[in-house]
């Protein structure tokens, strides 16, 4: 009628009676089909859709070919997401620990890759395979003196051993085919530290056979230590009388050319000398270290051990600073004439004494190590670990009890540990550091110190700073410093006793940090320097003064008298 969609949708939906209504041999073939279903969907779609056209003709029902002229909007063009708030970003979660099982095998791996002397499988029947084997050291504990740093400490296994090495059933030069690469990792440390495998070095024994100058003397080994290029060590056969000097005519020997630039600055021993290589690293965190020492021989047989140093220190700082040093001094100004400069003439507040001195030297104890053990327990080994051992133990566990005078754990007093010499109190060994964290808005430290850091004060209250008025309406004489003065500041601050004088009235705020390089430890407080009472008037008096009578004054002289007091007398 109007040439409109009712129009064109009404015309298909005619056609698919038409077509659903024929005989099934007059009906169209799929094509057909599918464009009346198609022509059904849009007819369906369209008249879902509600507009106000269709909403005015809703009473015309029976006119079928009414035309409605739908205009539809378009959709708004899509808006990409903005990026959350960095506040909402939840951090990536900490990498897992590897386990001391993948530990091993990566150490494995490492050193399987290698080049050294390999067997064939024949030579590597399993029924005469020899394995190499390592074995760990004891734990070691050691307990770092007051005023005492870290310093080396040495990771060592008890044993390195092949019996490839001495195979007696075998006849020679097929007796001694053998070499092991034994290497060294830090596989855990406390979570303070930053120390990596990087940091090890291996100090190994190195021998060399000597004769005395004729000749006609027995030959000697001479031993000296060296350090190590590489995190492992190679074990060759020994010459024959003499263990401890490498071999260098027996076939694994000469299997890989050692003068190489690969190989040139291997580090080569004998089993005679291999448990005395050490691993040496210097701890930076109070805690358990572990070095994981693996083994590889010629036929790619492996053996791993751990080896465990503990370092702590032997006490805990616990910071104390003296009643005398905190709280309010109030103005006294017959000890205030005393410190009476050109700033100041009518005097000023004694310096205040920041005294330190009080602060204590907590023993650690065997509660503090037993913790760290549980630490160790769950992160390092994931509890495949055996229970701690207690020693010589007489007395029940009491976790009060001083790590060194502990009967449950062997504990070494370090006295071999290098001095602190980052000018630590000598008294107690522990270094002390005095801060100024606060201070009144007219002071000199606030303007140039704490005035961008502190973000609720407004620049009104910097202005009002200036002049400071009681609620009696007394003013305050030094509310504010002169802008050209010095800023206070606290002289001797890295000292147990130091001492600070103020610049204005009003609270200033401190903090005294005390530390070890185990631990380290805080307290805040503030001190506050006072005026004393108000004055207040008491009386006043006007009186004339008698004159002699041959003066021809106009007016008679006047004398004003006043007496003013305050509360503090």
């Amino acid at each position: 009628v109007g040439g409109g969609r009712a129009v064109f949708w009404a015309r298909p939906r005619e056609e698919e009676m038409r077509v659903a209504m024929a005989p099934a041999a007059t009906r169209r073939g799929p094509r057909g089909r599918t464009l009346a279903r198609l022509v059904t969907a849009l007819a369906l779609l369209g008249s879902a859709r509600p507009t106000s056209a269709q909403d005015a003709n809703a009473t015309n029902a029976t006119n079928a070919t009414a035309s409605v002229n739908v205009t539809m909007a378009p959709p708004p063009p899509a808006q990409p997401s903005p990026p959350p708030a960095e506040a909402t970003v939840a951090p990536p979660p900490p990498p897992a620990r590897p386990s001391m099982d993948e530990l091993k095998a990566t150490a494995a791996r490492r050193v399987l890759d290698i080049p050294r002397f390999f067997k064939t499988e024949d030579e590597c029947p399993e029924e005469l395979l020899a394995p190499p084997s390592v074995v760990a050291a004891p734990d070691r504990r050691f307990l770092l003196p007051p005023g005492r740093t870290w310093g080396p400490l040495s990771f060592e296994p008890a044993a390195v051993t092949d019996e490839d090495f001495t195979r007696d059933d075998l006849p020679e030069p097929e007796r001694y085919l053998e070499e092991l690469v034994v290497d060294f990792a830090l596989v855990a440390a406390p979570n303070a530290s930053n120390l990596t495998s990087a940091d090890v070095s291996l100090m190994v024994p190195v021998s060399a056979e000597e004769t005395d100058a004729e000749g006609g003397g027995e030959a000697t080994a001479e031993t000296t230590r060296a350090v190590a290029a590489k995190s492992y060590i190679r074990v060759l056969p020994a010459r024959s009388g003499a263990p401890s000097v490498v071999d260098e005519t027996t076939t694994p020997y000469l299997a890989i050319d050692r003068l190489l630039a690969a190989f040139e600055d291997d580090a080569i021993t004998t089993t005679a000398n291999a448990a005395s290589v050490a691993a040496i690293l210097t701890p930076d965190a109070p805690g358990t270290y572990v070095v994981l020492i693996t083994a590889v021989d010629a036929c790619n047989a492996t053996s791993h051990a751990f080896v465990n140093v503990t370092a702590m220190c032997s006490h805990v700082p616990l910071p104390a600073v003296k009643r005398e040093s905190i709280g309010a001094a109030i103005w006294n100004q017959r000890d205030a004439l005393k410190h009476a400069d050109e700033a100041h003439p009518l005097g000023w507040w004694a310096p205040r004494v920041l005294d330190g001195s009080g602060t204590e030297a907590v023993d650690a104890n065997e509660g503090d190590y037993r913790a760290h053990l549980e630490w160790l327990d769950a992160e390092i080994w994931a509890g495949n670990v055996a229970p701690l051992a207690v020693s010589n133990a007489t007395e029940p566990w009491d976790a009060a009890t001083p790590l060194r005078s502990s009967p449950f754990s062997s504990w070494i007093w370090w006295n071999a540990a290098p001095r602190w010499t980052a000018g630590q109190n000598e008294a107690d060994g522990f270094l002390y550091r005095w801060t100024m964290t606060s201070a009144p808005l007219g002071s000199n430290a606030y303007r140039r110190l704490f005035r961008d850091s502190n973000a609720t004060t407004t620049s009104t209250e910097d202005v009002d700073a200036g002049v400071s008025v009681t609620k009696s309406g007394a003013v305050v004489v030094h509310a504010s410093a002169p802008e050209s003065g010095e800023t206070p500041f606290v002289d001797d601050a890295a000292t147990a006793t130091a001492t600070f004088a103020p610049d204005v009235v009003g609270s200033y705020g401190f903090r005294l940090d005390v530390s070890n390089v185990c631990h380290a430890a805080s307290m805040a407080f503030e001190a506050s320097f006072e005026c004393n009472a108000e004055p207040r008037w008491v009386e006043s008096e006007i009186r004339a003064v008698s004159r002699d009578e041959k003066e021809k004054a106009c007016l008679a002289r006047q004398t004003v008298a006043a007496r003013v007091e305050d509360d503090d007398g």
